[in-house]
This record gives C-alpha cells, sequence and structure tokens, in this order.
C-alpha cells in the first residue's frame, strides 16, 4: 500500500470520535475520518494499515508530522527541552537559596542568642548601677554628715583655739612671775 501512504500526507486530518459506552463491557466505539482532498474517509482498517506503513518508513512519518502539526506543536520537543535545562538552573538556584536560608537561619539564631546575652549583660550592668547610685546616695548622706561634724568640730576648734590662746597669755604672765620670782629669789641682795 504504498500509494495510501503518499495519499495521507496529502491529507488534511478532521478527527472527530463518537463513543458509546455500556457499563457492563466496558465498549468503545470511535470513528475516526480522514478528509483526502478529494472527499474519501478512511475506515478504522484503513487508519491501521496506514500506522503501520508509517511505522515502516519513519522519514514518512516525520512529513505527515511536518504537514500535521503546527509549527508551535513541532518546536515542543524543543521547547520541553529548554524548560527542562531552566527547570534544572531553577532547581539549583532553589538549593542554593535553601542552602543560604539554611545559613542566615544559623546566623540569626547566633545573633538571638547573642542579643539574649547582650540583654542580660545590660540588665546586669543596670543592676550594678543600681547598687552604685545607692551607694553613692548613701555615701552622699554620710559625707553631708561629716561635713556638718566637720563644721561642728571647727567651731569646737575655734572655741578651743580661744581658750588656748587665753590660757598661753596666762602661761606666758606666770611664765613671767616665776621667772621674776627666780630672779629676784637668786639675785636678790646682789644688786
Amino acid at each position: 500500500m504504498p500509494g495510501a501512504g503518499i495519499m495521507v500526507l496529502a491529507a488534511r486530518v478532521v478527527v472527530g470520535h463518537t463513543g458509546t459506552h455500556s457499563l457492563g463491557r466496558e465498549r468503545f466505539w470511535w470513528r475516526f475520518a480522514f478528509q483526502y482532498t478529494g472527499g474519501m474517509a478512511l475506515t478504522i482498517d484503513d487508519m491501521r494499515e496506514w500506522l503501520a506503513i508509517l511505522r515502516e518508513h519513519p522519514e514518512w512519518r516525520e512529513a505527515v508530522r511536518r504537514e500535521v502539526l503546527s509549527e508551535e506543536l513541532l518546536g515542543l520537543p524543543d521547547l520541553v527541552r529548554q524548560n527542562g535545562v531552566e527547570i534544572r538552573e531553577m532547581k539549583e538556584s532553589i538549593f542554593a537559596l535553601r542552602d543560604s536560608f539554611v545559613a542566615m537561619k544559623d546566623v540569626v539564631a547566633q545573633n538571638s542568642a547573642d542579643i539574649r546575652q547582650n540583654s542580660a549583660d545590660i540588665q546586669a550592668l543596670k543592676d550594678v548601677v543600681a547598687q552604685n547610685s545607692a551607694d553613692i546616695e548613701a555615701l552622699t548622706e554620710i559625707l553631708e554628715k561629716n561635713t556638718a561634724s566637720i563644721a561642728t568640730l571647727t567651731i569646737r576648734l575655734d572655741a578651743l583655739v580661744g581658750v588656748v590662746t587665753r590660757l598661753d597669755g596666762r602661761l606666758g604672765s606666770l611664765d613671767g612671775r616665776f621667772t621674776e620670782m627666780d630672779w629676784s629669789r637668786n639675785f636678790q641682795g646682789r644688786f
């Protein structure tokens, strides 16, 4: 049937189907209608023969494919290959992003731990500052008391200085008297 193969190459395909389905036996009836340029229709047996011829002659199959399929459909294998390459590239990018995310997750976890530690350190420093503030306040009170005590002691010291000055004057006077008395006793009658 070489002529049938050539006729199919020049055919315009109109594929339709009518199917009946009986539930018990699940039979399907399909009707394929191929309309040749001359208006002939193929039967299922013709279709089987035509497919067998195409299997025997792969070059005819390619020619039929070019005639029957649009450029878009013929380009699908290349498009699928290209999409496969792009999908692999995207997959690699996604894996790289995942790895970066895992690394960033580790960094964020470390930063979170550092922040918690810094927060604890800051709280400890706040406690130290609060204690120092309390100590300074207590020292300020002691200093104020000491200042008051020093003022009181200064007043008392000034009073003591006055007393000492008076006593010194009296002692000087007594010393002078004693010196006079000694002199007069030792040198009385010699002059």
